[in-house]
Formats: C-alpha cells, structure tokens, sequence
C-alpha cells in the first residue's frame, strides 16, 4: 500500500509548476562574448543590482530572464566643446578635438594667438606654442620697440639721457622723459654749473637758492681791467687780493709779502744765496741784504754804465720790454724788430759788461740773474757765457741747463767768494757759431744782482 500510495503521490509533484525564476534558455543566454557584445550579463537574483556588461552603464538591475541590464550610460560631458568626452570602464576620458587647443580652461581654434603665444595643435593642443618676432606690449610705459622674444615680451627701455651731468633723466611712466636738476646745481643756457661756480666774466655766479635757471649776480666783487674777483681773490703773482671795501675796480696789494721777479714772496723768505731775504718795510719790490751784507741790482730799467758791442745786421745787446722779470724791462740779445738774432747766414756775436764793483775783502759774495733763452740747445751752437774779469763762471750746456729749462724763466745763482776783495767786471758773451737755427727769440737776462757781505771767509 504504501507503495502503491506513494508513485501517485510523486508524479502529482512532478507535475507541479515551479516557484522559481525561469532560466533563460540556450539562445538567450549564448556565451559569455555574444552577451557582451549585446551589452547584457548573467545576474541570479532578478529584481536586484547586478554587475552589468558594461562598467559605464546607470542603475543596473536583473530581469527575470537573469540577465542584468542597465538604464542608460554614465554622461562624461565636462561641458567645454572643444573636448571629445567618453566613459571607458567607468571612468570618464576627456581628450582635446582636432584643430583646438584647450589652455586656462578655455577653447582655441586652430592659429588663435593671445600675447606672444599662438594655438598650434600640431605642437601642443594644451598649452601656447612661443612666438618671436611679432609685435607686442610688455605693459611697461617706459620701455620702446616692444616684441616677442621666445614666447616672452620684451622691451628695451626708453634712453632719457640729455647727456648734461647735473640732471638726473628718467622715463615719466606716459612714454616722455623728464629731467631732474641735481641738488645743489643750475642749468643755464643747457650748461651745467655748481653752486659758486661764476661766469667767464666773474661778475655773476650759479646761486640755487636763487635761481637753477639764470646768472645771479655777485655782491662783494672787485671789477678789475673788466673781469669780476671776489673778495680775497687773489691775482696772478699772489702778491694782490681784491679788497671790494677799500678799492672795489683795483687790486689790493698785501702787506706781508714782496713782489720780486713777477713772484709773490712771503716776509721773511730767504733768497737762495742765504744773503738777502724778504721785507716789504724795506723793500716790496726786491731783496733787501742782510744787516751785515749788501747788494747791487740790475734791473735794466736803463743800461747804467753798461757797454756793449756794436750790433751785428740789427742783432746785438740792448734792453727791450717784450720780456722781462722786473718791469720795465731787461738785456736782451737779438734783433728788436724781427724778435730773433738771425743774421743771414752769417754768425753772429756779441758782449755786454757791466761797470766794475768792488767786492768786500775776506767776504762770500754771490751773482745772481734770471735767464730766458729761446736758442738752440746745442752745446756746441748758440754759446752764452758769464764771465768775472774775462773768466768763465757759467756757460750754456747740459749740465747748466735742462731741456724743460728753454723758453721760460731760468733763475742762475753763482759764487764770487774766488773774488774777494777783487774789483770784479762781469760780462754777458753770446756767439752763435754759425748762421743756421737762429730764428728763436734769443737771450733776455734780468735782475742782475751782486749779493755781497754774506758771511766771513775763513
């Protein structure tokens, strides 16, 4: 029975409908490729989320026939037209289209330029390829010419130089120039001048705290053969200052100096030989001896008993101003209307002697002179000597005159102590030897001083 029973019993549940999902059947399922290329996958729980075939699909859910299916696809859209947007395996790609550049988040065509830099796709769709040559701004107002260089503007700056030194030149930040003064100057008529600093005349100066612009006149001046001085100028030899109070169109002559030889000497000063020194009390014009000593000085204001030879074709010894150390005038030897000793080309000679001096027995005497010579330096040509009673003491040469020595004043200073007690002549010898290279000026000679009782001879 109870087999009986039971075989009923189990073919009505087999007869039975399924409470199951249905499977899908061979040709909806395929293989595994087929499905994926119909962008479906195999789920087990329809109804519920499954893992789609592909990654980018949206809100994926199993059928009843299990396979997953989603709703749609990811949108990868970044919103900006010049990319090309994809989802690829659930995540977006963004690659830049042909033709554009896509820099600072915004779009190109194709040959845009912005700056020194232009889209070129073909070099680089994501960033400016440089330009060089192309005309640009470089925002500076103070530079010129402005241009590309590399990707890069670049100006070269404005010259503002007005190549005056007292004004500082800068660019004004519109393009122009401007120049400022320097402290402490004056731009009058485009020349540069420093506080003090007068005109050609002296008589106006550059006064800032004036006038940057314009001469300011000067006050406390001494209007003098048509120049300006300021008080306590002094003139060429030193020996005058101007002195507005006391002669405001003159020089002021100094009390504590001598003027000797066109030179300023201070009181006190010594001469060379040691025999005579400065003191304008006695005398302001020359040296005055020694208590114990004495001088004789020539200075050829007249010849005073000088001798000289016959002139030889205009040329010879004579006194003339156009140089001398003490005014008015000194020996000169040479022609006074051609101001040379040329002769032709004939030589030519000539002596000037003083009058005899008597020289202090057992005493150190000294002669002293000042000498120009604009004569040959040769020693063999042109040959001036000094002579004591018709003895050589000095003689034109190397050793008694430098090169640096011609054509400006010489001071000479020689020792008569081989001669005490003598009455001594002394006499000036020039001969030039032959007729050639005479055209210079030739010989002046001034302050011819014998200096005498300058200490005993032992």
């Amino acid at each position: 029975m109870h087999a009986r029973f039971t075989l009923p019993f189990l073919l009505v549940l087999a007869g039975c409908p399924e409470t199951a999902a249905p499977r899908p059947d061979a040709s909806a399922r395929g293989d595994g490729l087929a499905l994926a290329e119909a962008g479906l996958a195999i789920c087990s729980a329809p109804g519920e989320p499954c893992l789609p075939a592909d990654p980018c699909g949206l809100n994926p859910r199993c059928g009843n026939d299990r396979l997953c299916r989603a709703e749609g696809s990811r949108s990868c859209d970044d919103g900006i037209l010049c990319t090309e947007d994809r989802c690829v395996l659930g995540g977006c790609e963004h690659s830049v289209a042909a033709g554009s550049c896509l820099i600072g988040g915004r779009c190109y065509g194709a040959g845009a330029e912005e700056g020194c830099g232009r889209c070129d796709p073909a070099k680089s769709r994501t960033a400016w390829t440089p330009l060089t040559g192309k005309s640009c701004d470089d925002g500076n107002l103070c530079t010129v010419s402005d241009s590309c260089q590399h990707g890069l503007c670049v100006g070269h700056f404005l010259s503002c130089s007005d190549s005056l030194p007292c004004t500082v030149d800068l660019c004004d930040g519109s393009g122009g120039c401007k120049h400022l003064l320097a402290e402490g100057a004056c731009l009058i008529e485009q020349a540069c001048y420093s506080a003090g600093q007068t005109d050609a005349a002296g008589c106006l100066s550059c006064e800032p705290s004036v006038s940057t612009r314009k001469w300011t006149p000067r006050t406390k001046v001494c209007t003098i053969d048509g120049a300006c001085h300021g008080a306590g100028e002094k003139d060429a030899t030193g020996c005058y200052e101007c002195d507005p109070v006391h002669a405001p169109s003159a020089w002021t002559k100094l009390g504590d100096v001598c003027q000797i030889g066109g030179r300023c000497v201070a009181a006190g000063a010594p001469h060379l030989s040691g025999c005579a020194l400065c003191d304008p009390a006695r005398d302001p014009g020359y040296w005055s001896p020694l208590p114990s000593g004495s001088l004789s000085w020539s200075s050829f204001a007249k010849l005073a008993g000088w001798s000289v030879t016959p002139p030889s074709g205009g040329v010879g010894w004579t006194l003339s101003s156009a140089r001398f150390e003490s005014a008015p005038s000194s020996l000169y030897y040479g022609d006074l209307a051609t101001k040379s000793y040329q002769t032709g080309t004939a030589p030519n000679a000539g002596t000037a002697t003083a009058p005899p001096l008597q020289l202090p027995a057992k005493q150190k005497a000294y002669l002293g002179f000042q000498l120009y010579l604009d004569v040959e330096s040769a020693s063999l040509f042109d040959v001036l000597t000094v002579l004591v009673n018709g003895k050589a003491q000095w003689v034109k040469g190397s050793s008694t005159v430098a090169p640096s020595d011609y054509r400006r004043w010489l001071p000479v200073l020689l020792d008569l102590s081989a001669f005490a007690g003598q009455a001594v002549t002394i006499a000036v010898s020039f001969e030039t030897k032959d007729g050639l290279g005479n055209s210079g000026e030739g010989v002046y000679l001034d302050d011819l001083t014998v200096f005498m009782g300058c200490g005993t001879i032992f």
